[in-house]
């Protein structure tokens, strides 16, 4: 009866890691999806507040002895980071003063490039957008694709349109 008992504790405390590693995994998946749903609503702020939970969840998770913990809170961390650095990169264009006045296209057989008016300053495809304030080139931000009522823009490896504004 004895050996019964003690064999029944062994996989009452398999269940129980089971179970607790199950909780570690719920509670970091509330986290990703928190963060996503604050990206879709340009929350960027919220977004990367709430990733600073998910490391809490992962350091937790990474004291536990079982290795099995330290890979699923590698995992988590690796989309918890991934989601932080598109919030990162979603608030910096959400900062970025881009108005767009006037647009020229040109016909698909002329030589002469598309080009628009951004902050007062004409551009084409492909070229490197200057910051008004500094008079530098900002770092990462080119305009990819130039039409009739909007500019396509780059950051790093995020695209986003800014439409012509109505004067």
């Amino acid at each position: 009866k004895l050996e019964t008992r003690a064999q029944r504790l062994v996989e009452l405390d398999k269940v129980m890691l089971s179970i607790k590693l199950q909780v570690y995994i719920y509670d970091c998946n509330g986290h990703l999806t928190d963060i996503t749903n604050a990206i879709r609503d340009e929350d960027y702020d919220g977004a990367l507040g709430i990733f600073g939970l998910i490391e809490e969840v992962v350091e937790d998770m990474r004291a536990e002895e079982r290795d099995v913990f330290h890979r699923n809170a590698d995992a988590l961390y690796l989309r918890g980071r991934n989601l932080f650095e598109r919030a990162q990169r979603r608030k910096r264009i959400s900062e970025f003063q881009l108005i767009v006045t006037g647009v020229v296209v040109t016909e698909p057989n002329d030589d002469q490039d598309d080009k628009a008016i951004i902050n007062d300053r004409i551009y084409k495809e492909g070229d490197v957008v200057i910051d008004e304030a500094t008079e530098l080139e900002i770092e990462g931000l080119r305009i990819v694709q130039i039409e009739r009522s909007t500019v396509r823009f780059r950051y790093e490896d995020t695209e986003f349109v800014r439409e012509l504004r109505a004067q």
